[in-house]
């Protein structure tokens, strides 16, 4: 891109911005009468709309004289000389919606991994059952164990429970690598 386009671009982006600033100023009139009415929505996806035409996710509401109105994330930065109190508020309640979003992923990521864990556990569980029972077979029929099962089985390379973790992905890991090892006796 030359130096050209790139300042075509961004008188464009500019001129952009303007617009969209004059309808954020013609919808609302004085910007530094409105008020943060306390309601945030998240929406899930860019389906919303600003009072300047933005698609938005994030949904902030005002109000002045009983008259509500939408801004996006990005246009409460719009107050920031206008109203300071009001951007002060919006900018709160935008952070508190991004916390509470990355607390929800990483709930969502823990209860996935809740989920794959108790999975890879009920598999390991059956491997290990027919690990221990092809092992206990020798011994009841009075047959030499082959020694790879029996140092596997002697020497603890073959665990029924994983150790204690502090991480749940560390459990997923160890049932990984648990389950390759068993398999090539059970599979055997």
């Amino acid at each position: 891109m030359t130096k050209i386009e790139r300042l075509e671009d961004d008188i464009s982006d500019r001129g952009n911005s303007l617009a969209y600033r004059k309808k954020f100023i013609d919808a609302l009139g004085d910007p530094s009468k409105w008020e943060y009415t306390g309601n945030c929505t998240d929406l899930g996806s860019c389906c919303g709309h600003c009072i300047c035409g933005h698609p938005i996710r994030f949904e902030f509401e005002i109000e002045y004289q009983n008259k509500k109105k939408i801004v996006g994330s990005e246009c409460i930065n719009h107050f920031q000389f206008i109203n300071p109190e009001l951007y002060k508020k919006l900018v709160d309640a935008d952070m508190k919606m991004k916390e509470k979003l990355k607390e929800l992923k990483r709930l969502a990521k823990e209860a996935e991994q809740d989920k794959e864990i108790e999975k890879l556990k009920g598999e390991y569980g059956i491997e290990y059952e027919k690990f221990i029972g092809k092992y206990d077979s020798y011994i009841k029929q009075n047959q030499r164990v082959p020694y790879d099962l029996w140092s596997a089985r002697n020497s603890k390379t073959i665990k029924k429970n994983p150790p204690e973790y502090t991480k749940k992905g560390y459990y997923i890991t160890w049932y990984g690598k648990a389950m390759k090892v068993i398999k090539k006796f059970t599979e055997a």
